[in-house]
């Protein structure tokens, strides 16, 4: 399985590097692996943050996930301590 998860990363990183040619923007890469070996991956922008952080609380309140509350906190607070400013959702 480690072998599996390394092959996906190195495709999320791939995109992401197509991402940045194409658009010459930075994107950041938020992921979370789960001990069930579910694996969670939101590529964004820094224009971006307000709906990532809906998604990660949209993701906790589906129950057919298996992201819950907490990992959403965890996420979130990464976000936050990475850029310091969370902008207010519209």
């Amino acid at each position: 399985m480690e072998e599996r998860i390394s092959q996906i990363f190195g495709l999320v990183a791939h995109r992401a590097r197509v991402i940045v040619e194409k658009t010459g923007k930075d994107i950041n890469i938020l992921a979370l692996r789960k001990p069930n070996e579910e694996l969670y991956i939101f590529i964004y922008d820094d224009n971006s943050i307000a709906q990532v952080l809906k998604m990660l609380d949209q993701f906790a309140s589906d129950q057919n996930l298996s992201f819950h509350w907490y990992d959403a906190s965890v996420m979130s607070r990464g976000i936050s301590k990475k850029h310091k400013k969370i902008p207010k959702s519209n």
